[in-house]
């Protein structure tokens, strides 16, 4: 099953908003999409879930970090669209949403050390690579692009 994340009102940061019907209809071609709202998020079990997807940008709900953590640290997969990840935590307070200043920590303790950012005016065009059939005539206009160091041990080499 593929959860997509769509909370009404949550914010988009760091990118444009992309809408779930379109999300779910591009997702279906992989496999049954189920839409989760902050609750269910919260809740996530690697076993049943095979991928997660967070359309929001650099923005992410702070209520579920505790359950979006533990669902990554069980191997569960993410699909993380637009923005820098975990980059900014969102609390709900009352009937709206709350974006809290950009941070490292949350993404640092998934072992992604540091985020560099590609401006869209460095990109010529985004294309399919060969071979990739699925993606074949997909073509987008240049957008930022981020890339991700990642650390994947605690031990030294020596």
């Amino acid at each position: 099953m593929i959860a997509l994340f769509n909370e009404p009102g949550f914010p988009t940061l760091g990118t444009n908003p992309l809408p779930a019907a379109a999300l779910k209809k591009a997702l279906a071609h992989a496999g049954l999409v189920e839409a989760l709202g902050l609750r269910e998020l919260g809740r996530l079990d690697a076993r049943k879930v095979d991928l997660l997807v967070l359309p929001y940008g650099s923005a992410f709900p702070k209520d579920a970090w505790t359950g979006l953590w533990g669902y990554l640290k069980e191997g569960g997969n993410l699909l993380y669209l637009g923005g820098r990840p975990f980059e900014i935590p969102v609390r709900k307070e009352g009937d709206r949403w709350v974006a809290e200043p950009a941070q490292t920590a949350y993404h640092q303790s998934l072992n992604i050390e540091q985020i560099n950012t590609v401006p869209a005016s460095r990109v010529k065009s985004h294309q399919a690579a060969p071979g990739e059939e699925a993606l074949q005539g997909l073509s987008l206009p240049p957008l930022e692009s981020h890339s991700l160091m990642v650390r994947f041990t605690d031990s030294d080499e020596e």
